[in-house]
């Protein structure tokens, strides 16, 4: 059997389901190039509909950008210790992609927090980090989860 990406439709029945909205397909966004994953985290229960629609066009816009202008993270001049975080993470995570028995989930280095003022990189950053990885990326901000309606951190 042969799954197809989500036509306007059906994603307008998601979001219905998941936030309890009547929504009608023409109100969904194109979404031609977003995958299922993209879809995933832009869908949450219980937000109001409004900001949903919200987060899936901007996540669209986002995928529709030029991925080749975004540099692998070998590529990338300084960010210094994130850098070499990031690289050894790349070297774990392949070796566990590989199924290098020596390797475990354990092996990983622990997370980092990219903090500073807007324009510093640290979107670029993130961007080259999952493009390395091949993995979709969804660059936010707390605010952006903040504005989704449940704060409680739990569910944030």
């Amino acid at each position: 059997m042969e799954i197809t990406r989500p036509d306007r439709r059906a994603i307008a029945e998601a979001l219905s389901e998941a936030t309890g909205a009547v929504v009608v397909p023409e109100s969904v966004p194109i979404l031609n190039t977003l995958d299922l994953d993209a879809l995933c985290i832009a869908i949450r229960p219980r937000a109001p509909i409004e900001r949903t629609l919200v987060r899936l066009q901007s996540l669209s816009a986002g995928q529709n950008q030029d991925d080749e202008a975004v540099p692998h993270l070998e590529q990338l001049a300084g960010y210094g210790a994130a850098k070499v975080w990031a690289l050894a993470a790349l070297r774990t995570l392949e070796r566990l992609r590989s199924g290098d028995p020596d390797v475990t989930l354990a092996d990983l280095p622990r997370g980092a927090l990219l903090v500073g003022p807007p324009g510093v990189g640290k979107s670029i950053f993130a961007r080259s980090f999952a493009k390395s990885l091949k993995i979709p990326s969804v660059i936010t901000s707390v605010s952006d989860w903040m504005g989704s309606g449940d704060t409680h951190l739990g569910t944030v």
